[in-house]
């Protein structure tokens, strides 16, 4: 059930291509949730986030055709229509997708089980770097409490009146309040806090913005160029935040193992990356396969 709408919230209706598979979406940010600035309830996902420095509440579930997207505090909605669609990636040509990645066996089963895959986009660029370096050869749920410490510290608070009603607090923090954050009092390790600093000033500097627009490998190189960013984060940033569909994070443990056949001995990062040729250019989705299926263990 959505928040009473008041004098300031404004609704948008946002279209999807059919199948789309909202429980698994609203799961996969569930699962992920940082503490305070999002949350999932009831089917509902509820999100801070901010215009202009005003900090507002997004709030979004499914009707069965459409998403419905509520807008509370910031004004007008129409400013988050682009990055709504994104993030709950709307336009994916699902059908296309599934002739591309049906071939593969593994990948059949799982589209035969979640045939509306999508992937999970990020509501904001910097948010989504610092979360990836927090996830550095940690578990989701260490790294996500380690994002809601941040948030909790450095993130600018939600009108009393919405924290009152939708139980969040807080919107993540700028890349401005970060490069000088003493992000190991909080229990991050020294040499990802300090990567999170070296990000934070590249981004607030303009000298790292990533852009949509731009080159695949000029964005990736240019992620790799600073200390502590790797392949993994790299495309790893590359799929969920640039939306890159054919990201793939060839390294990534869940990868591996999803990409095992029952009874196999489980591939190299070397081998899976060449496996994952054949499924260009729509690696991102065939990653969220094989993480699901990784997860389920089918």
């Amino acid at each position: 059930m959505g928040l009473a709408a008041g004098p300031d919230t404004s609704k948008l209706s946002l279209p999807y291509r059919k199948p789309y598979d909202w429980p698994a979406l609203a799961a996969f940010f569930d699962a992920r949730a940082v503490a305070g600035v999002e949350r999932v309830e009831a089917g509902v996902y509820r999100r801070v986030v901010s215009s202009g420095g005003v900090p507002g509440l997004v709030e979004v579930s499914d009707t069965g055709s459409a998403l419905e997207a509520r807008v509370h505090g910031v004004a007008p909605a129409s400013l988050f229509a682009q990055r709504l669609r994104d993030v709950f990636d709307t336009d994916a040509p699902v059908r296309e997708i599934a002739a591309a990645l049906s071939p593969e066996p593994l990948l059949a089963a799982q589209l035969k089980r979640t045939p509306g895959i999508r992937i999970p986009g990020a509501w904001d660029r910097f948010e989504m770097l610092v979360r990836a370096i927090l996830g550095q050869q940690i578990s989701v749920a260490a790294a996500t409490t380690l994002a809601g410490r941040i948030a909790e510290r450095y993130g600018q608070a939600l009108p009393a009146t919405l924290a009152a009603v939708s139980g969040l607090k807080r919107a993540f923090p700028p890349a401005a309040r970060l490069m000088r954050a003493r992000l190991e009092t909080l229990g991050i390790a020294a040499a990802r806090a300090a990567t999170i600093r070296r990000v934070a000033r590249a981004m607030h500097t303009g000298a790292l913005a990533p852009d949509a627009a731009a080159d695949r490998e000029t964005l990736r190189q240019a992620l790799m160029s600073i200390k502590g960013i790797g392949p993994w984060t790299a495309e790893y940033v590359l799929l969920r935040a640039i939306k890159d569909p054919d990201a793939f994070p060839a390294a990534d443990l869940g990868l591996l193992k999803g990409a095992t056949p029952d009874g196999a001995d489980r591939p190299t990062p070397r081998q899976l990356e060449r496996r994952s040729r054949a499924w260009q250019p729509w690696r991102a989705y065939a990653a969220l396969l094989l993480w699901r299926r990784a997860a389920s263990g089918a």
